[in-house]
């Protein structure tokens, strides 16, 4: 078997421990299925690829079956590549279709479970039992609990990815819009948020149909309406087309090829790795760059930064200068490469997850190189080099070193960084219009409520 272990034999492991049967034996009947009341066999596993990589789409649904044979819960089981949240949705579709209460989406890694009717999908570490499914089973939540719950703007994007707070994107106010339309996560908006504060006889928070009844909403004439739509949709097109030029854009360098490649430790004068002490969040040291910093190629102060304390002299040896790369060594194999130049003003250190490049000007522009260094080619390239671990990937400063770059005249250097300059720009306006007309849009919603100002 491979180094890395994989999903399938991972998940498999999972069940098995769990008490769960592929195949009958000593302890009962099988109760794993492919199909529903179908029997599985051997070569239907074999069939699947150790990494679920033989499959059309990377990921099986399991049924797991109940003591009379009928599926309890469905498991998603995906190649590792794969967030296990990734589609839950269809996961949810084929539960209700197969009657099943219960879904357990799992990469190997990372696992999953969901009582489609309590709630949200939460992290475990193994997986329920048949027994504990069974127990699960007989309990029946109270309907009207859910009125006592509160709504908050993210209500839905919660049930679409209960860990979204926690992604790097979702943090970084750049990659935001970016993020959200990705993932294709769902926020309500003010006036639906109303709703959801009216009252019931009893004073509990929560819909009740007879204030949603008595609820006065503005009715223009139809031409108007008409023509309030026309608007908004308008300001939607316009932001979605913003979104489109954001989400496309990748700095491209046409490579001459009478260009030489050399190798990055030719053009480096130092590779460094970053502090290895405990960051905090308390505001006390030396504002510290980690790997959700890097953002679109530049190292971005999100104003949450977090920061380590260390005497001066040991943080000059981590102090950033203009024009140093960080190169994130260490992350999943999605993230890992990730690089961005410093170009900030301040006192700043990097995280030992990251590598800093101290080119040698005399010979390259950084700007050009850390350009390059976010194009598909040198990341595709430099992926290469990584050692990989469950969910996480790895690429030593001596393997990055090795990464090969186009070595143009440096003239011709500055040009290409002043073209991708313009370029970034161009993009930078894109958000601003986003920005812009998403005020346009609440502004127009909060005129048509009659809350002008709001």
């Amino acid at each position: 078997m491979p180094k890395e272990a994989k999903a399938r034999i991972l998940i498999n492991d999972l069940l098995m421990r769990s008490g769960w049967r592929f195949f009958d034996d000593a302890a009962g009947p099988s109760n794993i299925a492919l199909e529903a009341h179908v029997k599985l066999k051997q070569k239907a596993l074999d069939d699947l690829g150790d990494d679920f990589e033989k499959t059309a789409s990377g990921f099986v649904d399991y049924l797991l079956l109940d003591e009379r044979g009928f599926p309890v819960a469905v498991l998603e089981a995906k190649s590792q590549k794969f967030d296990p949240l990734v589609g839950k949705e269809k996961a949810r579709k084929y539960a209700h279709s197969q009657n099943a209460r219960f879904v357990i989406l799992s990469n190997g890694s990372l696992n999953y479970f969901w009582d489609l009717e309590q709630g949200n999908p939460v992290l475990i570490t193994q997986f329920p039992t048949p027994e504990s499914l069974d127990h699960f089973h007989a309990f029946k939540p109270n309907p009207d609990s859910l009125v006592k719950e509160k709504v908050e703007a993210d209500f839905v994007a919660i049930t679409q990815n209960p860990n979204y707070r926690n992604d790097a994107r979702w943090n970084d106010p750049a990659q935001r819009d970016a993020f959200i339309k990705d993932a294709e996560l769902k926020f309500l908006r003010p006036y639906q948020l109303r709703l959801t504060e009216l009252r019931g006889g009893a004073g509990v928070p929560g819909l009740n149909r007879n204030d949603a009844y008595e609820k006065e909403i503005p009715l223009p004439p139809l031409a108007e309406q008409e023509r309030l739509v026309a608007e908004l949709e308008g300001y939607r097109k316009v932001i979605e087309a913003a979104r489109q030029v954001i989400a496309n854009y990748k700095p491209t360098i046409r490579i001459d090829p009478q260009w030489p490649m050399v190798k990055l430790g030719e053009v480096c004068e130092r590779i460094q790795y970053g502090l290895s002490e405990k960051l905090n969040t308390n505001g006390i040291g030396y504002r510290t760059f980690r790997m959700n910093e890097l953002v679109d190629g530049r190292a971005v102060d999100n104003g949450e930064m977090k920061r380590v304390e260390v005497s001066e002299a040991e943080f000059k040896k981590y102090r950033l200068e203009k024009g140093d790369i960080l190169f994130n060594r260490t992350n999943s194999f999605e993230h890992v490469g990730r690089t961005g130049i410093f170009s900030l003003d301040g006192d700043y250190a990097f995280a030992s997850y990251l590598i800093r490049l101290i080119v040698d000007r005399k010979q390259v522009n950084p700007e050009f190189v850390n350009a390059y260094m976010n194009t598909a080619v040198f990341q595709q390239a430099i992926k290469t080099y990584a050692s990989r671990a469950i969910g996480q990937a790895n690429i030593s400063a001596s393997s990055l070193e090795q990464g090969s770059i186009p070595l143009p005249p440096l003239k011709m250097q500055h040009q290409i960084v002043a073209e991708l300059e313009a370029e970034r720009a161009l993009v930078e306006a894109n958000r601003e219009l986003i920005a812009r007309f998403e005020q346009k849009m609440q502004a127009k919603l909060a005129e048509i409520w009659g809350e002008e100002g709001v």
